[in-house]
């Protein structure tokens, strides 16, 4: 850093003064100011300088481009000012050549990128017969300006190396000038700059956006702006180029016990609350978001519960040692109030899952009437799969009625007592009770006495029981109305009754 740019100029009584002093102590403040502008302030736009259309006087859909008025100072600190609003140029694209890959769509033309910059120069020269002979420059105002660019360009060529002790780096990588593991500085504001002397060329540019331009088709011709298209996302495209200038700061204090954030085309909220930070408008997030031992809580637009609370919270202790995160839907049982997820179709909410405030959950219904309620507009089905699906469990109901069933080949058992299993179906649709191995449609098996009833069927077939092979055991058949009853041999050596089918089976005796 120059000893000139950290000279305050100081003055004494009957000291000779020269143009050099007066300029000394301008500068001063210049570049005082512009540190400040760097160090508390990144650099960019202030306010205004929007991109705006309007139709042209040419007709044919066409529309002039406008900068609004507005404040900005670029990376050396130097402010730039438009006081009215500013026709942008159709010559600085006369270097775009039409391309019918690129120009012939809809809408019709490109979007192409509009930078402003700063630019100086001497003014006021001294009227006529009052020149000197020295020195060269006699001119007694410098006038600050600004120029406007289009295309794109790359970062070298947006702006000139800053100068830090005498190394001429891009101002991203200011702190790795003195120190290489450093990161980048990626707003590229750096205060503790050398800055260009006054006359000296150095270039930053400032985005403003995007403009459509469609070039001309043949040669000759001159081209002409397009009416940007919300559409076709160019408006979001021009947004999202420019840059605004921000605060550098490590702490912000609350001067009446609360900090504002709102966009400055935005009203002020009329609704007041206790909170430290008044977020007015939408909140992005690129990151964690930390709840330190307190809740979220979600109010209605004037910023009241309406006596019935809505929070997420985390519970460190729940009486176990376990934590739990806790939603609060009111402090009733009553039923009224739904926790509940679904998508917005056509404007309007479809609850998929609701849970009351009762415990009942509800899915594919917000009405829930038992502990789960699984409910679709055709036939419903839930599934359970085991071992990555290797074995999975339907339960639901058609238009045949209610369903149980497995969908991976496998049995179908039935369990009770604790957990032990009593009834198995088999894949082959045979039915096992006390056995897992059933030898017929239906098999029953029990190690000690086994008696069945079997009422009424009509069938033609036969109904086979085998007796128990234990000569200690009693073998008994005790019919019951009238049929026909035959003792046979079957199974492994065991007895069978073999009758033919009656509308009541009987109850026979064989020994």
């Amino acid at each position: 850093m120059t000893a000139k740019q950290t000279q305050r100029p100081k003055f004494f009584e009957n000291q000779y003064l020269g143009a050099a002093d007066l300029s000394a102590a301008v500068n001063y403040a210049r570049y005082q100011d512009a540190r400040h502008a760097l160090g508390a302030h990144t650099w960019g736009i202030a306010t205004g300088l929007q991109l705006t259309e309007k139709p042209s006087p040419a007709g044919n859909n066409q529309v002039d481009v406008f900068i609004q008025p507005g404040y900005a100072w670029d990376g050396f600190g130097r402010p730039l000012v438009v006081l009215a609003p500013y026709k942008i140029p159709s010559e600085l694209f006369k270097g775009l050549v039409y391309d019918a890959a690129i120009d012939a769509g809809s809408p019709a033309g490109r979007l192409v990128k509009v930078w402003i910059r700063y630019v100086e120069s001497a003014a006021q020269p001294p009227a006529a017969g009052f020149e000197v002979c020295d020195p060269e420059d006699q001119t007694a105002r410098v006038d600050e300006f600004f120029r406007v660019e289009v295309g794109d360009f790359a970062t070298s060529d947006q702006r000139t190396p800053i100068s830090l002790a005498g190394k001429q780096v891009d101002a991203s990588a200011a702190l790795q000038a003195f120190n290489p593991s450093d990161p980048l500085l990626y707003d590229a504001s750096v205060p503790h700059q050398t800055f260009p002397e006054e006359g000296q060329s150095a270039r930053w540019l400032i985005p403003l956006g995007v403009v459509r331009w469609k070039p001309p088709q043949t040669a000759g011709q001159t081209g002409n702006f397009v009416q940007r298209d919300a559409n076709a996302n160019d408006l979001e495209a021009s947004n999202s180029l420019r840059l605004q200038a921000g605060v550098v700061s490590g702490a912000v204090q609350a001067v009446d016990g609360f900090i504002r954030l709102r966009s400055r085309t935005n009203n002020y909220s009329a609704v007041r609350s206790p909170d430290l930070v008044w977020v007015e408008g939408d909140l992005r997030v690129e990151g964690k978001v930390r709840m330190f031992g307190r809740y979220l809580e979600f109010l209605d637009l004037l910023g009241k519960d309406n006596s019935v609370p809505l929070t997420v919270n985390r519970l460190e202790d729940d009486g176990a040692g376990g934590k739990q995160l806790q939603v609060r839907l009111g402090v009733a049982e009553a039923g009224l109030h739904k926790f509940a997820v679904g998508p917005f179709v056509a404007n309007s909410f479809k609850p998929k899952f609701v849970v009351l405030d009762r415990g009942e959950v509800g899915i594919g219904t917000a009405t829930p009437n038992r502990a789960l309620t699984v409910q679709g507009s055709g036939n419903t089905y839930l599934n359970v799969k085991a071992n990555g699906g290797a074995q999975e469990v339907l339960l639901g109901a058609d238009a045949a009625g209610g369903i149980v069933s497995t969908m991976t080949n496998h049995d179908l058992v039935l369990r009770a007592g604790t957990n032990s299993t009593k009834v198995w179906i088999k894949a082959s649709g045979d039915v096992g009770i006390g056995t897992d191995t059933p030898l017929n449609t239906l098999h029953v098996a029990r190690g000690s006495h086994l008696n069945a009833i079997f009422d009424r069927t009509d069938t033609s077939d036969h109904l086979t029981v085998a007796t128990p092979t234990s000569s200690s055991s009693a073998k008994s058949l005790t019919p019951i109305g009238t049929a026909s009853v035959r003792a046979q041999t079957c199974c492994a050596s065991r007895q069978r009754a073999t009758w033919a089918s009656a509308r009541r089976p009987p109850r026979a005796s064989s020994t």
